[in-house]
């Protein structure tokens, strides 16, 4: 059995503000979830499951290897809602090197299915070995369970570890071998659990607390019950009518002791010594509300009485009350030997201590403890505090010897920590114990020795923990719980012991500055195989490199190579380069993927341009040109909203209709379709402003230049003619052209009209057309000029506006006709066929009638 000195409360904190992290370097080494499973990591079969709020080891199935036990209280097994359930999972000399394991589609080892709606089996869990056999056993409580018309009494159930133990176990249908209940309505029997040989007999003793047992008249004082090991444990048990081997009494009303129980060999007897905390009780002296009081209680072969009064009993051996109003103290108790003189130390948690965010303090094992220590006026030993992340620091304390030096070490948990991966991911600092820690221990001011971080918000990972060993190699292992991880059904992270790590990073993480032709480097170590060289794997900013990279380099041994590498491209200006680094050590076990990032310096400078089209300079362009050219920008590229073309006084811009682009912002290329023509020999001026995406945008100086378009070498051009060439006109028709000039335009004084060798000019009506690109002309013939009979030559000549006047001389042939109708007469008076005309009138020919 490994036996790991931590126990647990729950309590949900939801935070609302996101807390700074008040230094940036928390540990020599790091563990972050949010790009690394762990080990072996498990996640809850649904959401609210509470999967890993409690966590127990042990060799159950007496492989070798260390098995995890977790608890899921508000699973829902056959529709018990709130019924609860628990998982093992074996551990083995081959345990995966990297395994996630989804319970919603996999299964655990053995799994255990609450009995009843809102039993809440796995709120807290134990393994010991009760029967003292090859086999640890496993004990699981379900302290809301209500039976035979008592509620919420609490049961506990014993099953027998065995090498055969396998599937799903329905402890509604008997799938346990023993089965505690608790006395009393409301009692919440099991809410802690221990597994302990406080008698020295080989054999585990189950420690059960129901911190909501009454004593008449104390309500809530609380009592824990010890029943002793035996190679022939009941298999049932009910204290409404039974007794255990030793019952511990609550010393006042509301104390809820039990809340937490701990064993360590406090005082060097070999004995296991109880701790058992009371987290509520109030030092009316000083008038401390709930500051709480721990009781410590010598283990032994035989106790006096069989009921123990942690009032006035001889039994305690010492008393601890908590310094404050709050501090809760009880709440969280550990033991192990920190400084390793033999004696296992106490560690106990004030919640109110450092303005409410928790302070861990140390009482050391000693031969003599005093009967009464008041932490309002004395001090621990040693204290730890610091780190002010959020949430209370050391919510859930583990001590064990993790690097096995003789030395116990402390893993602190803060699981509603705010982190870099979100509001209460939760966090767990390790400091390693030595024969002389600092009195106080700062994580302000002093680095952790190692830090796990959790995977995303709300997970509340640290909220339980356990050593273990779960490959069966030399090398302690840990497991711990974030209850709300893994989609909110809970996960599990189990770190091998033993693996390889980093340090020395350069540029560090969240380095800030950097140059963007910096180099990257650091030291890769493993204490016990060595590093595999040829198995590190590098990314920087999405490249990979390996050791046999051209830009890779490495010196050292397998217990501590350096190694260098020089990206194959600078990086951007104000680049977040993320890097990635993975290996193993020479026995094949992977190092916990490291991932961090840094900055690199600010963009200075401005974007540029090049590739002009037209060149500046240039002559000869054609009217209906474009322009385009290309805008650079080496750091966080061109912001294109920023890019301002003025064409001879004529503006564009991103959102212009004339505006267009393609590329990325590094390399934008524009083109301008101006919406007119340019003009004939027109010098054409350009001018290019643009700006960077910079915070701290660099301006580009205005970048000017000019060409001049092509002269205007085309004339004019009569489009039409009415009538047209070769058709016939009578002697009076009427003639009409448009000339029109797409340069510079048609000179009307230019306008010229022949009627064969005469210049009918003087007499041309002249309008402009309606293209607005030239004239409309037109002749009519007077009675004194009608045409003559026969062909007609029709001559236009004229010129356009260009500096150099281009000529048009345009000429068609018309047909003149004669008249083939006769004469008539019109307008007579009197009219035609008059009867009453008189008689002296005359016709307008000068008759008679």
């Amino acid at each position: 059995m490994t036996m790991n000195f931590h126990v647990k409360f729950f309590k949900v904190v939801t935070v609302l503000i996101m807390i700074v992290f008040a230094r940036q370097s928390f540990a020599e080494k790091k563990y972050d979830f949010s790009n690394w499973q762990s080990n072996f990591s498990a996640i809850g079969e649904k959401s609210y499951d509470y999967f890993g709020h409690a966590i127990a080891t042990g060799d159950v199935n007496g492989d070798g290897a260390e098995d995890i036990l977790v608890g899921a209280f508000y699973a829902d097994p056959n529709d018990r809602s709130g019924g609860g359930c628990a998982y093992l999972f074996l551990g083995n000399s081959t345990s995966s090197q990297q395994r996630l394991l989804n319970l919603a589609q996999e299964s655990a080892d053995v799994k255990f299915l609450g009995p009843a709606n809102n039993s809440q089996l796995g709120k807290s869990v134990a393994i010991g070995n009760v029967n003292n056999d090859a086999y640890d056993d496993i004990i699981i409580a379900a302290p809301y369970h209500s039976e035979n018309g008592i509620q919420t009494r609490g049961a506990v159930y014993v099953i027998l570890g065995s090498s055969t133990l396998t599937g799903v176990k329905d402890l509604a249908a008997g799938g346990y071998d023993s089965k505690i209940l608790g006395a009393g309505p409301e009692d919440q029997f099991g809410l802690s659990l221990l597994a302990s040989d406080l008698n020295h007999d080989n054999f585990d003793d189950i420690i059960i607390a129901s911190p909501y047992a009454d004593q008449s008249p104390k309500v809530n004082c609380g009592k824990i019950y010890v029943f002793w090991g035996s190679s022939q444990f009941p298999s049932s048990i009910d204290l409404a009518n039974q007794t255990a081997d030793l019952t511990i009494v609550g010393e006042a009303t509301n104390d809820k002791a039990g809340f937490a129980l701990c064993s360590g060999n406090v005082n060097g007897d070999n004995y296991f010594d109880l701790l058992i905390g009371a987290p509520s009780a109030t030092i009316d002296a000083v008038q401390r509300s709930n500051a709480g009081i721990v009781y410590l209680i010598a283990g032994k072969a035989n106790y006096a009485s069989s009921t123990i009064e942690l009032s006035a009993s001889q039994e305690v051996i010492s008393k601890f009350y908590g310094g404050l109003s709050f501090s809760s103290l009880g709440k969280t108790i550990a033991t192990g030997d920190v400084n390793g003189d033999n004696y296992d130390d106490i560690l106990l948690t004030d919640f109110a201590g450092n303005n409410n965010k928790g302070v861990v303090g140390i009482v050391l094992g000693n031969i003599t403890l005093p009967a009464e220590i008041d932490f309002a006026y004395s001090a621990y030993n040693n204290t730890i505090s610091g780190g002010e992340m959020g949430g209370i620091l050391g919510e859930d304390l583990l001590v064990t010897d993790i690097n096995n030096d003789t030395y116990a070490d402390i893993f602190i948990g803060v699981p509603n920590a705010n982190t870099d991966n979100g509001n209460s991911s939760g966090l767990v600092y390790l400091i390693k114990g030595k024969q002389f820690l600092p009195t106080d221990y700062n994580l302000n001011t002093e680095n952790a020795d190692e830090l796990y971080l959790g995977s995303s918000a709300e997970n509340r990972f640290g909220f339980s923990m356990s050593a273990l060993k779960f490959n069966k190699d030399s090398k302690k292992d840990v497991c711990f719980g974030a209850p709300e991880g893994g989609y909110s059904a809970g996960q599990i992270f189990t770190v091998l012991g033993g693996l390889p790590y980093i340090l020395n990073k350069n540029p560090e993480h969240k380095a800030h500055r950097v140059e963007v032709d910096t180099t990257v480097s650091f030291d890769l170590y493993d204490d016990d195989e060595g590093v595999d060289i040829n198995s590190v794997h590098v990314v920087i900013g999405g490249v990979e490199y390996t050791s046999t990279s051209p830009n890779f380099s490495y010196s050292g041994t397998p217990s501590k190579y350096s190694v260098t590498i020089v990206p194959v491209e600078r990086f951007g200006y104000d680049q977040i380069v993320d890097v990635t680094v993975n290996c193993d050590d020479l026995a094949g076990w992977h190092m916990p993927t490291e991932s961090y990032y840094f900055r690199t310096r600010e963009d200075t400078d401005a974007p540029y341009t090049a590739r002009w089209v037209p060149a500046p300079d240039s002559t000869n362009i054609a009217v209906d040109a474009n322009v385009t050219f290309h805008i650079y920008d080496d750091g966080e590229g061109v912001n294109l909203n920023s890019v301002v073309v003025n064409i001879n006084g004529t503006i564009y811009t991103a959102d212009s209709t004339n505006f267009s682009y393609s590329g990325t912002p590094n390399d934008y290329y524009i083109q301008i379709d101006p919406p007119m023509d340019f003009s004939f020999g027109e010098i054409v001026n350009v001018s290019i402003d643009a700006a960077d995406n910079s915070a701290n945008a660099n301006i580009m100086s205005t970048f000017r230049y000019s060409f001049t378009c092509v002269d205007d070498t085309i004339p004019p051009i009569v489009v039409s003619w009415d009538p047209a060439d070769g058709d016939t006109i009578s002697q009076k028709s009427t003639l009409q052209f448009e000339i029109i000039d797409i340069g510079a335009g048609v000179n009307r004084s230019s306008i010229n009209f022949y009627l064969d060798q005469t210049n009918l000019t003087p007499f041309l009506n002249i309008v402009p057309n309606s293209s607005g690109n030239g004239f409309v002309a037109q002749y009519t013939p007077t009675t004194q000029n009608y045409y003559s009979l026969g062909d007609h030559k029709l001559r236009v000549v004229a010129y356009d506006q260009a500096s150099t006047p281009n000529m048009a001389d345009t000429s068609i042939t018309v047909i003149c006709i004669p008249d083939h109708e006769p004469p008539y007469t019109q307008n007579h008076f009197p009219v035609k066929y008059e009867t009453e005309a008189a008689t002296n009138t005359r016709d307008r020919s000068g008759y008679k009638h």
